[in-house]
């Protein structure tokens, strides 16, 4: 039950010594109970010492049942035995744990207990009777109680050290038990959590992707007005903002798991982005007939001013306001700040349906949501808030929730303002697109990109930038076509180009011309990849999908000055 082969096996071994199926150590091979019966002791003290002994067989024979179950053995129905080949634990500690099995081992020092009394007062009736006769007979008769004693004493130390040996190995075995329970439960919901979250993302992609194809197919191959034209095209482009919302939730998940995740210190106004969060919303809102409140009890201009990730501050707040209007079908919806003595605390208080207070945790979970069993299904794929919350554990802050079930809830968040400030935040500066006063469209441009679609799509976008255009398949073709034209001004690397990628691409073209702006465009959006393309020696980046605001003030930033 220990585990211990050694000591199980010296045990069966001590059970036949005793039983006469091996030798004594002096090369003697007697049954205890025939050497017992050599001694000359009466009927009463031998059926005490025979109830012994078969009390211990039938105890060393039941935990012999325990250490063939452990060890994946058992009998079949016709008494022979067999090997399952998995040990059976729980077998072994009903067995353990029967009364019977506890009562026996109890009662198994009694009868040695009786056979000491018997012993006792057979030699003081022999004392008495032969007192007269001398010390001989009396000598002869207390050695052999001695005798009689010592080994009693030796088989009860024996039972005592088995027994003690025996707790300890089922508290072991009930500890083991309890471990496997456990990881079984882990497991179990583990398991049950990917299950869920395999059923939510595989529905939360393949809806924008219903929408996307589902449109397309109608522009392609119906005559439609130019109204009907723009609906459509807008819903493909939601739809396209949703699913790549998907996966940029999925890689911000992995970077705050990973520990990878940066932040980006630069000054933000609360006052002002609370303001805009308003009026983002305040439509959606209204549709569905709700009351949108913000309240800031922040009336110090310089008390409005903190230090933070604009970016991840903005997540946290859209998340939670979504989230407030997806689950709230009446009444109201709260927002807004206080100060704190140290911190700044924001609030988010909605008359949705709540959330069962054993939920309160769990929800801030990957892949969870409130209603587990997808009972009052709502859009999402459960790892919205698991996001805002390390977002906000990230800088500095806590997040936590009260709510009860049918009476609406409330999330709070703390942000403290960061010592470092690495920029101001101009939020919602407008950044122009085709020019700011400065015309630029002489720009020698090579495209470096193995995708047609990609390549087709930069071709449009740098149009109107470009006097000459150049395409690269390769990383060899790309560092061919630099060599080849010295006079290149811009370059857009894709990072993952057969035969050599961008990172060593750009590395060879930097050998020999230092000045050229290069720009990598990758579809990999993890922690590192933008690093690597800056160690490699490109100037900027761009993440897939191609964002045409993005690509232009990249352009704006580089080449307003000529």
């Amino acid at each position: 039950m220990t585990g211990d082969s050694t000591w199980e096996t010296k045990y069966r071994k001590l059970l036949e010594i005793r039983n006469g199926k091996l030798s004594r150590p002096n090369g003697r091979t007697i049954a205890l109970k025939d050497s017992m019966e050599k001694l000359g002791l009466t009927n009463k003290e031998l059926s005490l010492l025979h109830t012994s002994e078969f009390q211990s067989n039938q105890l060393a024979h039941t935990e012999n049942i325990v250490f063939d179950a452990i060890k994946g053995k058992h009998l079949d129905t016709l008494g022979h035995q067999i090997s399952k080949g998995e040990p059976d634990p729980i077998y072994a500690q009903k067995i353990l744990f029967d009364k019977h099995y506890l009562d026996s081992k109890r009662r198994i020092m009694e009868p040695i207990d009786k056979f000491i009394v018997a012993i006792q007062e057979r030699n003081m009736r022999l004392s008495q009777k032969y007192i007269k006769t001398g010390y001989i007979v009396l000598i002869t008769s207390t050695s052999l109680i001695l005798l009689v004693i010592l080994i009693s004493l030796f088989a009860y130390q024996l039972i005592r050290k088995k027994i003690e040996e025996q707790q300890a190995g089922e508290l072991l075995l009930i500890e083991k038990m309890k471990e496997l329970e456990i990881a079984k439960e882990t497991t179990e919901q583990s398991d049950r959590l990917k299950s869920i979250f395999l059923a939510n993302i595989s529905h939360e992609i393949r809806t924008p992707m219903n929408g996307i194809l589902g449109f397309i197919d109608l522009l392609k191959y119906q005559k439609l007005d130019k109204t009907k034209q723009q609906s459509y095209l807008e819903i493909i482009s939601k739809s396209s903002l949703r699913l790549l919302n998907i996966i940029n939730n999925i890689l911000d998940l992995s970077k705050i798991a990973s520990g990878s995740s940066r932040i980006s210190i630069t000054k933000v106004n609360i006052q002002e982005r609370l303001n805009y969060l308003y009026h983002f919303f305040k439509e959606d809102a209204d549709k569905k007939g709700l009351e949108l409140i913000l309240s800031c009890d922040i009336s110090d201009v310089e008390d409005c001013n903190i230090r933070t990730d604009s970016k991840k501050f903005l997540a946290i707040t859209i998340c939670l306001l979504n989230n407030a209007l997806k689950f709230t079908e009446k009444g109201s919806i709260e927002f807004g700040c206080r100060k704190g003595d140290q911190d700044l605390e924001f609030y988010f208080k909605d008359t949705g349906i709540g959330i069962p207070k054993e939920r309160h945790e769990a929800i801030f979970e990957h892949f969870v949501q409130a209603d587990l069993e997808n009972k009052m299904a709502r859009q999402g794929a459960g790892i919205g808030l698991s996001i805002a919350k390390g977002f906000v554990e990230l800088l500095g802050g806590r997040m936590w929730v009260k709510s009860e079930l049918g009476k609406g809830s409330q999330f709070y968040f703390t942000l403290k303002d960061m010592k470092e400030t690495i920029a101001d935040s101009k939020f919602n500066a407008k950044i122009p697109l085709e020019d700011n006063g400065y015309k630029i469209s002489n720009l020698k441009i090579l495209i470096v990109e193995d995708n047609d679609t990609s390549e087709k799509l930069l071709t449009i976008l740098v149009r109107p930038f470009s006097f000459e255009t150049l395409i690269a398949r390769t990383g060899f073709q790309a560092i061919e076509s630099c060599r080849n034209h010295p006079d290149i001004d811009l370059i857009l690397m894709d990072i993952g180009l057969p035969e050599l990628d961008g990172y060593a691409a750009t590395s060879e073209i930097r050998k020999f011309n230092a000045e050229v702006i290069i720009i990598s465009q990758t579809a990999h959006g993890l922690t590192g990849d933008v690093e690597k393309s800056i160690e490699a020696g490109c100037n900027d980046y761009l993440l897939k999908p191609i964002q045409k605001e993005k690509l232009y003030s990249l352009i704006h930033k580089y080449f307003d000055k000529y």
